[in-house]
Order: C-alpha cells, then sequence, then structure tokens
C-alpha cells in the first residue's frame, strides 16, 4: 500500500506543480506552449501516453525507494525525509547539473523539474517510511 500511495503522491504533487496554481504558467511560457491553445487529437493521444509512462515511472521510484528504506532502515516520517532527500541530492539532482553542465545553460524549467523532483521525493520517502 506505500508504494501505491507514494506513486499516487508523485503524480498529485507533479499535476500541482506543473499547474498554473504553481509553476505550470512559467513552464509553458519557457517552453513555448500557448497556454490557450486547443488540444487536438495528437495532443491528447501524446498526453495519454505522457502519463501512462510517469505513472510506470513513479511506481517504479516508489518501488526501489520501498527497498532502498527497507535495507537502510528508514521507518519514520523522518528517515523517509532523509532518504527521499538523500535519493534525490545524489541521483536526481546531480543527473540534472550534468545535464546543464553539457547544455551549458541553466533555465527556469531546470529549476522548477529540479524542485518538483527534491518535493516529490521527500514526500514519497516519508509515505513508504513512515507506514512501515
Amino acid at each position: 500500500m506505500p508504494i501505491l500511495l507514494a506513486a499516487l503522491a508523485s503524480i498529485v504533487i507533479g499535476s500541482l506543480w506543473y499547474s498554473p496554481l504553481l509553476f505550470g504558467k512559467i513552464w509553458m511560457k519557457e517552453k513555448g506552449i500557448d497556454p490557450n491553445c486547443k488540444m487536438d487529437a495528437a495532443m491528447k493521444k501524446k498526453m495519454v501516453c505522457s502519463y501512462s509512462i510517469q505513472i510506470v515511472a513513479s511506481l517504479l521510484t516508489a518501488f526501489i525507494m520501498s527497498n532502498i528504506a527497507l535495507y537502510g532502515g528508514a521507518n519514520t516520517y523522518g528517515m523517509g525525509a532523509a532518504l527521499g532527500f538523500s535519493l534525490w541530492l545524489g541521483f536526481s539532482l546531480t543527473a540534472t547539473m550534468a545535464t546543464v553542465a553539457w547544455e551549458g545553460k541553466l533555465t527556469k524549467t531546470t529549476l522548477i523539474t529540479a524542485s518538483n523532483y527534491l518535493v516529490t521525493y521527500v514526500a514519497m520517502g516519508m509515505i513508504i517510511a513512515g507506514m512501515k
């Protein structure tokens, strides 16, 4: 159950993060996407595909994080937050830094995505470790 809840939290956080309530307007502007554009069939198909991939990725991340929590003995909300932060710092942020280094630019969308992963990983870690 914690794996499913953590994956769901990932999807909910991402949906809010990229919504107009938080960073969606900035992200769309930086990506050159017109927020008033009507979705055609091809865009809808791409969105379904993207959400499908995101669901699988969220489940896989939660599963791996659960195994790391188990082997590392993380069994409190605080330990879960520390686990999520550590995984973000050691894997997600470092991969982002390498990408920025090779692409030679740091963009607003990079910062939005990196901060989304920070919040997501911490929340997932708290759910997984706290519900053990």
